[in-house]
């Protein structure tokens, strides 16, 4: 939706934790760490209007 100067609107983003995994080659499982998670939206990434965390509370582990 295209919003007009001034305007705005609420969205909801959901992130799937496969896209977060890097591959642990010792464990041979793709997997995400327990921590605090940051996400920027903005126009550009030198234009960021909105920080939001997320928290993964435990690691996950994946195979491939």
């Amino acid at each position: 939706k295209l919003l007009n100067p001034g305007e705005g609107e609420s969205v909801e983003l959901t992130i799937d934790l496969r896209d977060l995994a890097s591959f642990d080659e010792s464990e041979g499982v793709w997997l995400v760490e327990k921590g605090v998670y940051e996400v920027r939206v903005g126009a550009s990434s030198r234009d960021v209007r909105l920080v939001g965390t997320f928290t993964v509370e435990n690691d996950v582990k994946f195979k491939p």
